[in-house]
């Protein structure tokens, strides 16, 4: 079955997703979210976490010289466990720091089928489980990509 370039795009950032990990050589995160990448959800229970959630929302599109160029919203949100003594918030900027990170590293963004990834809007998830027990970031990144007039599947 073939997939629209929208969809190749959603499956390249829940690919990308798995790799925002504390461990490994360089240490390039400060939280092991990519443990468990989850799709188009918008609750977690405590035993989930850590993960990501990915959320790709409507997208706008302009007709321009025989091409079509689609801007498409997707949310993506992480959650760690938290102890009683860790700072909520404190953990959550650091959950929004990879989430920026790793969605605008230049070498990803220049090797998917998107134009470009842009950082549009984030920050702490308000209380994600209806208590304590884990701290969340979202961030909202635009990604823009193009593809033939009537033609979901082709660039």
């Amino acid at each position: 079955m073939d997939l629209t370039i929208r969809e190749r795009i959603i499956r390249q950032f829940i690919a990308r997703a798995a790799v925002i990990l504390s461990s490994g050589s360089p240490q390039v995160y400060a939280n092991n979210l990519g443990e468990r990448v989850i799709r188009s959800r918008r609750k977690v229970s405590p035993n989930e976490a850590p993960c990501i959630f990915v959320f790709p929302f409507e997208e706008s599109a302009e007709f321009t010289h025989g091409a079509v160029c689609h801007t498409m919203p997707i949310k993506v949100t992480g959650f760690v466990r938290m102890s009683r003594d860790d700072d909520e918030s404190v953990i959550s900027e650091s959950i929004l720091g990879d989430l920026i990170r790793c969605f605008e590293d230049h070498a990803w963004t220049s090797s998917i089928l998107a134009e470009s990834v842009l950082y549009a809007e984030g920050g702490e998830d308000e209380d994600p489980d209806g208590g304590s027990t884990i701290a969340g970031a979202a961030a909202v990144f635009h990604v823009k990509y193009w593809t033939v007039k009537g033609d979901p599947y082709s660039q």
